[in-house]
C-alpha cells in the first residue's frame, strides 16, 4: 500500500510536534488560549477587586453598580491557571479563585472551576 508523500510527512510532522509539546518543559508556559475573564457588578455598592492571573497581577478594578470589568488570564499548556480576586464590598472582604484549570499527567487539559 503506497501513501501520498505530503500526506505522511503531514503525519511525520505531527507526531513529531505531539511528542515535542508533551515532553518538552519550554512548552509548559505557551499559552493555550486566553480565557477572559468577566466581574459583574448587581448589587448597589461599589465593588473593588484586585486580581492575579497565574500570579501575575493583572490589576485593580472599582466596578460600579451595573457594569463590569474584565481581564484576560492565559491558559498555558501544561500548566494549572488560576485566576484570583481580593474583593471588597462595603464591609465585607474576601478572596476569591474565579477561575482554574487544570491538566491530568499526559498534558491534556481536563477541567475548569469557573465562578463561585
Amino acid at each position: 500500500m503506497n501513501f501520498h508523500p505530503v500526506i505522511t510527512t503531514s503525519v511525520l510532522l505531527l507526531i513529531l510536534l505531539n511528542a515535542i509539546f508533551i515532553t518538552t518543559p519550554f512548552v509548559s508556559s505557551v499559552t493555550l488560549i486566553d480565557g477572559k475573564i468577566v466581574l459583574v457588578m448587581s448589587t448597589k455598592q461599589t465593588l473593588s477587586a484586585h486580581c492575579k492571573s497565574n500570579g501575575q497581577d493583572v490589576g485593580t478594578f472599582t466596578i460600579v453598580p451595573g457594569n463590569d470589568a474584565s481581564f484576560l488570564s492565559h491558559i498555558l499548556v501544561k500548566q494549572r491557571t488560576v485566576a484570583s480576586c481580593s474583593m471588597t464590598l462595603g464591609n465585607l472582604h474576601g478572596d476569591f479563585v474565579v477561575f482554574d484549570w487544570t491538566e491530568i499527567k499526559a498534558g491534556v487539559l481536563v477541567g475548569c472551576a469557573c465562578g463561585g
